[in-house]
């Protein structure tokens, strides 16, 4: 545990304390060079021999003029604010959705062909105008969609489990515990079913998502779900390693009501009403309605959409009341100095460490910084 002294005789130091042996030590501090051992007093016992109260740390005498320290607490500090405004962090987030749209575009056509394949689509609409034209028929034999049924169907047949085993024999209580919290978490996220629709993309379209987050509609203090996410509403960063390690940012996207969006954004609600008055005028009969769908499929015609477009997404589907709601993951890169003290394989950090604590604290023998 890392500590600080008090300044005495115009000089500080920084502290170390091994909390399993009661010893610790401190910076060479002083135009002595001199550092203090801290001692750790045995504790003090009820009369069943159960501690009454824990051992009180102090600070040994040292230096040429011999002095001591109290001990302090390490004040640690919160990560720094960033400082971009809306309207810039705004023009960044669209920047990077057109890039990943531009990136993706190729991608999610040939996802979407795919699907189209395995439903028995498999000829398009200029195709298809030819052989009417001809008087023939578009006959379409499947061979791809029973193919992947016997695929998906040996996946489920075959299911794996997840068990965590102890590496050494200390460990058998905590591989225990975790598997019992691993299937409490599969068994109330029916996660089997899930990992099914999540095969079943990835066989398809080359690409399936699952949803991980935690969820607090039920329990304060926080469910963990896992829900299967449809694959063409994310786009990934330009990445080269299969396992996306290098991915530097993430984009998913989803269709919200403007109801579900006023109940999640409540200081975003006149903003709300700003834009679709401008798209479509005063909507303030219905717009209390958590989804509005018009009846039968005009919607989807081109000249009854008015559209918002951000890398070929649309933003605004007024017929519907609906906006897109995008949330991007981004990497953040700081640079810190984080402590080791190997002998007792302590690590800090050193996130939340202030640069002048680091200086002292590096001056402890042992400790090391990276």
């Amino acid at each position: 545990m890392l500590v600080l002294l008090s300044k005495e005789n115009k000089h500080q130091h920084g502290g170390y304390l091994n909390l399993e042996t009661g010893i610790g030590l401190t910076s060479v501090e002083g135009r002595d060079n001199h550092q203090h051992v801290l001692t750790r007093s045995e504790p003090r016992l009820n009369d069943d021999g159960s501690i009454a109260q824990e051992g009180q740390w102090y600070v040994e005498s040292a230096g040429e003029n011999p002095h001591t320290h109290t001990i302090e607490e390490l004040q640690r500090q919160a990560p720094k604010k960033d400082k971009t405004n809306d309207e810039q962090r705004i023009e960044e987030c669209i920047a990077l959705i057109k890039e990943a749209e531009e990136n993706e575009r190729a991608s999610v056509k040939a996802g979407k062909e795919s699907y189209e394949f395995y439903n028995g689509n498999q000829w398009d609409s200029k195709q298809k105008a030819i052989l009417n034209g001809q008087r023939r028929s578009a006959i379409t034999i499947n061979e791809i969609e029973p193919r992947v049924d016997v695929l998906l169907g040996t996946h489920d047949q075959n299911k794996t489990e997840v068990v965590f085993k102890p590496v050494e024999k200390s460990d058998e209580q905590v591989a225990d515990i975790a598997n019992m919290l691993y299937k409490s978490v599969i068994n109330q996220n029916n996660f089997h079913a899930e990992e099914s629709v999540v095969f079943k993309d990835t066989t398809i379209t080359g690409r399936g998502c699952k949803d991980v987050y935690v969820d607090f509609n039920d329990n304060i203090e926080g469910d963990i779900k896992i829900r299967w996410f449809c694959w063409d509403k994310v786009r990934f960063g330009p990445h080269e390693r299969i396992d996306q390690e290098d991915l530097e940012y993430l984009i998913k996207f989803d269709n919200f009501s403007y109801g579900k969006l006023k109940q999640l954004y409540p200081k975003k609600a006149k903003q709300l009403d700003l834009a679709f008055k401008t798209f479509e005028g005063d909507l303030t009969d219905d717009l209390d309605n958590v989804h509005h769908n018009v009846k039968g499929m005009a919607y989807r015609l081109e000249q009854n959409m008015l559209e918002l477009n951000v890398g070929g997404e649309r933003i605004v589907d007024v017929q519907r009341k609906e906006f897109k709601l995008f949330e991007i993951w981004q990497k953040v890169y700081r640079r810190v100095e984080g402590l080791i003290f190997a002998e007792d394989n302590f690590v800090d950090e050193g996130t939340d460490l202030r640069e002048k604590d680091v200086v002292l604290l590096k001056k402890i023998p042992g400790v090391t910084s990276i």
